[in-house]
Protein backbone atom coordinates (compact mmCIF):
# COMPACT_ATOMS: atom_id res chain seq x y z
CA UNK A 1 0.00 0.00 0.00
CA UNK A 2 3.21 2.07 0.50
CA UNK A 3 3.59 5.33 2.88
CA UNK A 4 0.22 6.91 4.05
CA UNK A 5 0.19 10.47 5.54
CA UNK A 6 -1.05 8.24 8.90
CA UNK A 7 2.14 6.85 9.48
CA UNK A 8 5.49 6.94 10.95
CA UNK A 9 8.47 6.78 9.80
CA UNK A 10 11.07 5.60 12.27
CA UNK A 11 15.12 5.99 11.92
CA UNK A 12 16.94 4.13 13.60
CA UNK A 13 20.59 4.97 14.35
CA UNK A 14 23.42 2.58 14.57
CA UNK A 15 27.61 2.50 14.93
CA UNK A 16 29.04 6.23 15.00
CA UNK A 17 24.99 7.42 15.35
CA UNK A 18 23.20 9.56 17.01
CA UNK A 19 19.45 11.17 16.99
CA UNK A 20 20.42 15.12 17.89
CA UNK A 21 22.00 17.48 19.82
CA UNK A 22 20.94 21.38 20.78
CA UNK A 23 18.39 23.55 22.42
CA UNK A 24 14.33 24.39 20.81
CA UNK A 25 15.68 28.32 20.44
CA UNK A 26 19.14 27.25 18.33
CA UNK A 27 20.16 25.08 15.70
CA UNK A 28 20.21 21.32 16.50
CA UNK A 29 23.01 18.82 15.28
CA UNK A 30 20.88 16.22 13.59
CA UNK A 31 22.49 12.94 11.87
CA UNK A 32 19.50 11.95 9.89
CA UNK A 33 18.89 15.74 8.43
CA UNK A 34 20.28 14.78 4.98
CA UNK A 35 17.79 11.59 5.34
CA UNK A 36 14.55 12.93 6.52
CA UNK A 37 15.11 16.20 4.02
CA UNK A 38 15.65 14.00 0.90
CA UNK A 39 12.18 11.67 2.36
CA UNK A 40 10.00 14.68 2.23
CA UNK A 41 11.13 15.96 -0.66
CA UNK A 42 10.59 12.04 -2.18
CA UNK A 43 7.31 11.90 -0.56
CA UNK A 44 6.24 14.88 -1.69
CA UNK A 45 7.14 15.30 -5.22
CA UNK A 46 7.28 11.39 -6.64
CA UNK A 47 4.58 9.70 -4.16
CA UNK A 48 1.84 12.48 -3.99
CA UNK A 49 2.00 13.19 -0.40
CA UNK A 50 0.29 15.94 0.14
CA UNK A 51 0.33 15.67 4.53
CA UNK A 52 3.72 13.95 4.94
CA UNK A 53 3.85 11.83 7.42
CA UNK A 54 5.60 11.92 10.87
CA UNK A 55 9.37 11.07 11.27
CA UNK A 56 10.67 9.74 14.60
CA UNK A 57 14.65 9.68 15.15
CA UNK A 58 15.21 6.95 17.78
CA UNK A 59 17.67 6.87 20.22
CA UNK A 60 19.08 3.71 21.47
CA UNK A 61 22.04 3.12 23.97
CA UNK A 62 24.65 3.86 21.98
CA UNK A 63 27.20 0.64 22.69
CA UNK A 64 24.56 -0.77 25.40
CA UNK A 65 23.70 -4.59 23.99
CA UNK A 66 21.34 -5.39 21.47
CA UNK A 67 18.49 -6.91 24.19
CA UNK A 68 18.31 -3.03 25.99
CA UNK A 69 18.52 -1.83 22.22
CA UNK A 70 15.55 -3.49 21.13
CA UNK A 71 13.98 -3.55 23.76
CA UNK A 72 14.53 0.48 23.73
CA UNK A 73 12.87 0.52 20.41
CA UNK A 74 9.78 -1.61 21.83
CA UNK A 75 9.09 0.92 24.15
CA UNK A 76 10.01 3.99 21.70
CA UNK A 77 6.92 2.09 19.16
CA UNK A 78 4.46 1.98 22.39
CA UNK A 79 5.14 5.44 22.80
CA UNK A 80 4.42 6.55 18.96
CA UNK A 81 1.16 4.14 19.12
CA UNK A 82 -0.58 6.59 22.18
CA UNK A 83 0.12 9.52 19.94
CA UNK A 84 -0.89 8.59 16.91
CA UNK A 85 -4.24 8.08 14.73
CA UNK A 86 -5.54 4.11 15.45
CA UNK A 87 -4.08 3.96 11.34
CA UNK A 88 -0.87 4.64 11.66
CA UNK A 89 1.55 1.91 10.74
CA UNK A 90 5.54 1.74 11.51
CA UNK A 91 8.04 1.99 8.60
CA UNK A 92 11.37 1.21 10.12
CA UNK A 93 14.76 2.33 8.58
CA UNK A 94 17.67 1.44 10.44
CA UNK A 95 21.63 2.35 9.39
CA UNK A 96 24.13 -0.29 10.68
CA UNK A 97 23.28 -1.58 14.03
CA UNK A 98 20.07 0.03 13.72
CA UNK A 99 18.89 -2.06 10.73
CA UNK A 100 19.76 -5.24 13.28
CA UNK A 101 17.75 -3.62 15.94
CA UNK A 102 14.53 -3.29 13.46
CA UNK A 103 15.50 -6.94 11.95
CA UNK A 104 15.26 -8.26 15.43
CA UNK A 105 12.31 -6.05 17.07
CA UNK A 106 10.00 -8.25 14.19
CA UNK A 107 11.39 -11.36 14.88
CA UNK A 108 9.17 -12.99 17.49
CA UNK A 109 11.69 -15.67 18.20
CA UNK A 110 13.91 -13.27 19.71
CA UNK A 111 13.69 -12.97 23.05
CA UNK A 112 15.41 -11.81 26.37
CA UNK A 113 14.89 -10.13 29.62
CA UNK A 114 14.00 -6.94 28.26
CA UNK A 115 11.88 -7.79 26.25
CA UNK A 116 7.89 -7.10 25.80
CA UNK A 117 5.71 -10.22 26.38
CA UNK A 118 4.80 -11.87 22.65
CA UNK A 119 1.56 -10.82 22.98
CA UNK A 120 3.11 -7.23 23.34
CA UNK A 121 5.54 -7.81 20.28
CA UNK A 122 3.18 -9.72 17.73
CA UNK A 123 0.93 -6.87 18.32
CA UNK A 124 3.73 -4.28 17.67
CA UNK A 125 4.53 -6.39 14.50
CA UNK A 126 1.08 -6.12 13.26
CA UNK A 127 1.58 -2.29 13.04
CA UNK A 128 5.29 -2.61 11.48
CA UNK A 129 4.61 -2.09 7.71
CA UNK A 130 8.37 -2.22 6.50
CA UNK A 131 11.68 -2.72 7.63
CA UNK A 132 14.56 -1.68 6.02
CA UNK A 133 18.05 -1.88 6.92
CA UNK A 134 21.13 0.11 5.16
CA UNK A 135 24.60 -1.18 6.21
CA UNK A 136 23.26 -3.36 9.10
CA UNK A 137 25.96 -6.17 10.66
CA UNK A 138 23.51 -9.16 10.09
CA UNK A 139 26.43 -11.46 10.30
CA UNK A 140 28.60 -9.45 13.01
CA UNK A 141 31.52 -7.22 12.72
CA UNK A 142 34.63 -7.91 11.82
CA UNK A 143 36.26 -5.01 14.07
CA UNK A 144 34.52 -6.87 17.36
CA UNK A 145 36.85 -9.79 16.63
CA UNK A 146 39.83 -7.72 15.35
CA UNK A 147 40.40 -5.72 18.28
CA UNK A 148 39.84 -8.78 20.62
CA UNK A 149 43.98 -9.20 21.48
CA UNK A 150 43.98 -5.58 21.97
CA UNK A 151 41.59 -5.22 25.01
CA UNK A 152 44.25 -5.38 27.16
CA UNK A 153 46.39 -3.04 25.68
CA UNK A 154 43.69 0.11 25.72
CA UNK A 155 44.14 1.54 28.94
CA UNK A 156 41.93 3.54 31.08
CA UNK A 157 38.70 1.78 29.84
CA UNK A 158 39.65 -0.77 27.71
CA UNK A 159 37.47 -0.37 23.89
CA UNK A 160 35.21 2.64 25.52
CA UNK A 161 37.45 4.96 25.47
CA UNK A 162 38.00 4.49 21.71
CA UNK A 163 34.47 4.16 20.53
CA UNK A 164 34.08 7.45 22.41
CA UNK A 165 36.30 9.35 20.55
CA UNK A 166 34.86 8.38 17.07
CA UNK A 167 31.25 8.85 18.15
CA UNK A 168 32.70 12.16 19.29
CA UNK A 169 34.06 12.68 15.84
CA UNK A 170 31.09 11.76 14.13
CA UNK A 171 29.21 14.39 16.28
CA UNK A 172 31.76 16.98 15.55
CA UNK A 173 31.83 16.29 11.95
CA UNK A 174 28.23 17.17 11.83
CA UNK A 175 28.27 20.32 13.84
CA UNK A 176 30.32 21.29 11.40
CA UNK A 177 29.08 20.75 8.24
CA UNK A 178 25.98 22.60 10.21
CA UNK A 179 28.37 25.66 10.78
CA UNK A 180 28.69 24.78 14.89
CA UNK A 181 32.37 24.32 14.39
CA UNK A 182 34.43 26.21 12.13
CA UNK A 183 38.17 25.89 12.90
CA UNK A 184 39.27 22.92 10.43
CA UNK A 185 42.72 22.88 13.10
CA UNK A 186 40.34 21.96 16.02
CA UNK A 187 38.81 19.01 13.98
CA UNK A 188 42.22 17.89 13.21
CA UNK A 189 43.57 17.91 16.66
CA UNK A 190 40.23 15.49 17.72
CA UNK A 191 41.52 13.30 14.56
CA UNK A 192 45.17 13.13 16.08
CA UNK A 193 43.81 12.76 19.59
CA UNK A 194 41.83 9.59 18.42
CA UNK A 195 44.81 8.11 16.90
CA UNK A 196 46.73 8.84 19.59
CA UNK A 197 44.63 6.73 21.55
CA UNK A 198 45.51 3.67 19.63
CA UNK A 199 48.95 3.00 20.72
CA UNK A 200 49.13 5.29 24.06
CA UNK A 201 46.53 5.60 27.35
CA UNK A 202 43.91 7.01 25.98
CA UNK A 203 42.54 10.38 26.75
CA UNK A 204 38.98 9.62 28.11
CA UNK A 205 35.90 11.15 26.96
CA UNK A 206 35.94 13.96 29.47
CA UNK A 207 39.15 15.29 27.98
CA UNK A 208 37.98 15.10 24.31
CA UNK A 209 34.79 16.94 24.90
CA UNK A 210 36.82 19.94 26.23
CA UNK A 211 37.62 20.17 22.18
CA UNK A 212 33.86 20.77 21.77
CA UNK A 213 34.53 24.17 23.62
CA UNK A 214 33.32 26.31 20.56
CA UNK A 215 29.82 24.62 21.16
CA UNK A 216 26.85 26.01 23.04
CA UNK A 217 27.68 24.91 26.63
CA UNK A 218 24.30 23.12 27.01
CA UNK A 219 24.85 21.03 23.55
CA UNK A 220 28.48 20.36 24.94
CA UNK A 221 27.12 18.96 27.81
CA UNK A 222 24.22 17.13 26.06
CA UNK A 223 27.30 15.68 24.15
CA UNK A 224 29.42 14.49 27.31
CA UNK A 225 26.48 12.99 28.68
CA UNK A 226 26.06 10.90 25.45
CA UNK A 227 29.69 9.73 25.54
CA UNK A 228 29.62 8.71 29.04
CA UNK A 229 26.64 6.06 28.19
CA UNK A 230 29.41 4.47 25.78
CA UNK A 231 32.01 4.91 28.86
CA UNK A 232 29.51 3.03 30.86
CA UNK A 233 28.17 0.42 29.01
CA UNK A 234 29.96 -0.83 25.54
CA UNK A 235 28.72 -4.41 25.42
CA UNK A 236 27.52 -4.11 21.76
CA UNK A 237 31.38 -5.00 20.91
CA UNK A 238 30.50 -8.35 21.83
CA UNK A 239 27.25 -9.01 21.09
CA UNK A 240 28.37 -8.27 17.65
CA UNK A 241 31.25 -10.60 17.28
CA UNK A 242 30.67 -13.07 14.25
CA UNK A 243 30.75 -15.50 16.47
CA UNK A 244 28.26 -14.50 19.08
CA UNK A 245 25.55 -13.59 15.71
CA UNK A 246 26.24 -16.61 14.18
CA UNK A 247 24.87 -17.79 17.42
CA UNK A 248 22.43 -15.65 17.46
CA UNK A 249 21.16 -16.09 14.14
CA UNK A 250 20.91 -19.95 14.22
CA UNK A 251 19.21 -19.14 17.51
CA UNK A 252 15.88 -17.07 16.05
CA UNK A 253 16.29 -18.74 12.61
CA UNK A 254 12.71 -19.70 12.43
CA UNK A 255 11.33 -16.53 13.35
CA UNK A 256 13.03 -14.40 10.66
CA UNK A 257 9.84 -14.14 8.22
CA UNK A 258 9.67 -10.83 8.40
CA UNK A 259 10.61 -9.30 4.81
CA UNK A 260 13.72 -7.26 5.26
CA UNK A 261 14.95 -4.71 2.60
CA UNK A 262 18.85 -4.87 2.49
CA UNK A 263 21.38 -2.10 1.13
CA UNK A 264 24.91 -3.58 1.11
CA UNK A 265 27.63 -0.54 0.72
CA UNK A 266 30.69 -1.13 -0.51
CA UNK A 267 33.99 1.49 -0.39
CA UNK A 268 37.60 1.22 -2.21
CA UNK A 269 40.32 -0.26 -0.32
CA UNK A 270 41.98 2.90 1.23
CA UNK A 271 45.00 5.17 -0.15
CA UNK A 272 47.30 5.57 2.92
CA UNK A 273 47.61 9.51 2.97
CA UNK A 274 48.33 11.80 5.80
CA UNK A 275 45.03 13.57 5.42
CA UNK A 276 43.32 13.12 8.49
CA UNK A 277 39.61 11.99 6.89
CA UNK A 278 41.67 9.78 4.93
CA UNK A 279 44.13 8.23 7.19
CA UNK A 280 41.10 7.75 9.68
CA UNK A 281 39.34 5.89 6.89
CA UNK A 282 42.53 3.87 6.43
CA UNK A 283 42.45 2.91 10.00
CA UNK A 284 38.55 1.98 10.07
CA UNK A 285 39.07 -0.41 7.18
CA UNK A 286 41.76 -1.67 8.53
CA UNK A 287 40.36 -2.62 11.49
CA UNK A 288 36.60 -3.72 9.87
CA UNK A 289 38.47 -6.46 7.49
CA UNK A 290 37.70 -9.64 7.85
CA UNK A 291 41.01 -11.72 8.41
CA UNK A 292 42.39 -13.47 5.86
CA UNK A 293 40.70 -16.91 5.70
CA UNK A 294 37.69 -15.72 7.66
CA UNK A 295 35.71 -13.44 5.31
CA UNK A 296 32.26 -14.74 3.51
CA UNK A 297 31.92 -14.36 -0.15
CA UNK A 298 30.87 -11.26 -1.41
CA UNK A 299 27.50 -10.78 -1.62
CA UNK A 300 25.42 -10.75 -4.92
CA UNK A 301 22.82 -8.19 -5.68
CA UNK A 302 21.41 -5.46 -8.01
CA UNK A 303 24.08 -2.82 -8.19
CA UNK A 304 22.36 0.97 -7.54
CA UNK A 305 24.41 2.48 -10.36
CA UNK A 306 27.66 1.62 -11.53
CA UNK A 307 30.00 -1.46 -9.97
CA UNK A 308 32.81 -0.76 -7.83
CA UNK A 309 35.32 -2.83 -9.82
CA UNK A 310 38.16 -5.02 -8.06
CA UNK A 311 36.09 -4.55 -4.63
CA UNK A 312 34.36 -7.79 -4.62
CA UNK A 313 36.97 -10.45 -2.66
CA UNK A 314 35.86 -11.62 1.26
CA UNK A 315 37.51 -8.91 2.79
CA UNK A 316 35.44 -5.95 0.99
CA UNK A 317 33.74 -3.79 3.83
CA UNK A 318 32.54 -0.32 3.77
CA UNK A 319 35.03 1.01 6.65
CA UNK A 320 32.87 -0.44 9.67
CA UNK A 321 30.93 -3.62 8.41
CA UNK A 322 32.03 -5.96 5.89
CA UNK A 323 30.05 -6.37 3.00
CA UNK A 324 29.38 -10.01 3.13
CA UNK A 325 27.99 -9.55 6.69
CA UNK A 326 24.85 -6.72 5.75
CA UNK A 327 22.59 -8.85 3.86
CA UNK A 328 19.73 -10.45 5.50
CA UNK A 329 19.12 -13.50 4.18
CA UNK A 330 16.97 -16.15 6.38
CA UNK A 331 16.68 -19.97 5.42
CA UNK A 332 13.46 -19.64 3.12
CA UNK A 333 15.37 -16.87 1.26
CA UNK A 334 14.89 -12.95 1.09
CA UNK A 335 15.09 -10.14 -1.17
CA UNK A 336 18.48 -9.81 -3.33
CA UNK A 337 20.00 -7.23 -1.26
CA UNK A 338 21.08 -3.94 -3.28
CA UNK A 339 24.65 -2.74 -3.59
CA UNK A 340 25.80 0.54 -3.36
CA UNK A 341 29.22 2.20 -4.06
CA UNK A 342 29.08 3.94 -0.70
CA UNK A 343 31.12 4.19 2.27
CA UNK A 344 29.45 3.15 5.71
CA UNK A 345 28.16 7.43 6.60
CA UNK A 346 27.73 8.15 3.23
CA UNK A 347 24.41 6.88 2.76
CA UNK A 348 23.09 8.83 5.54
CA UNK A 349 24.32 12.20 3.93
CA UNK A 350 27.69 12.37 5.45
CA UNK A 351 29.57 12.68 2.34
CA UNK A 352 31.94 15.29 0.14
CA UNK A 353 28.88 16.86 -2.03
CA UNK A 354 27.54 18.15 1.12
CA UNK A 355 30.20 19.33 2.51
CA UNK A 356 29.97 16.83 5.73
CA UNK A 357 32.60 14.02 5.71
CA UNK A 358 34.19 12.01 8.42
CA UNK A 359 35.52 9.65 6.21
CA UNK A 360 37.09 10.35 2.96
CA UNK A 361 37.10 7.14 1.45
CA UNK A 362 37.33 8.09 -2.23
CA UNK A 363 33.90 5.90 -3.40
CA UNK A 364 33.26 8.99 -5.02
CA UNK A 365 29.11 9.08 -3.40
CA UNK A 366 27.33 12.14 -5.12
CA UNK A 367 24.42 13.74 -4.41
CA UNK A 368 22.91 12.02 -7.43
CA UNK A 369 23.23 8.46 -5.89
CA UNK A 370 22.24 9.52 -2.69
CA UNK A 371 18.98 10.90 -4.01
CA UNK A 372 18.51 7.41 -5.77
CA UNK A 373 19.27 5.51 -3.20
CA UNK A 374 16.52 7.56 -0.67
CA UNK A 375 14.18 6.78 -3.85
CA UNK A 376 15.04 3.42 -3.64
CA UNK A 377 14.22 3.16 -0.07
CA UNK A 378 10.96 5.53 0.01
CA UNK A 379 9.27 3.12 -2.77
CA UNK A 380 10.17 0.06 -0.76
CA UNK A 381 7.94 1.71 2.29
Amino acid sequence: MGVQSSDVIVLVPGLLGFGSFGRKDAPVISYFRHVQLELERILRAELGLAALPRFHVHEPPPTGPLELRVASLARALVQLQSESSSRARFHLIGHSTGGLDARLLVNLEYQHPAAPSREEREQLRAQVASVVAIAAPQQGAAFAENFGPLVPLLVAGPVSNLLSALYLLSILNAARAQHQVSDERYFAGAVAALLKSLVAPVAGSRQLVQLTAVLDPEVAAQVQRFLQKIVDDHRLVDDLHPNAMRALNERVASGDTFPVRSFVTVSPEPRWSLEPTRLLYASAYHWASPRRGRGAPFPAGEWLGSPLPGHDTPIANDGVVPCASQPHMPSGGGATPTLVAADHLDVVGHFDGVGETLFKSGSEFTPARFSELWRRVAHSL
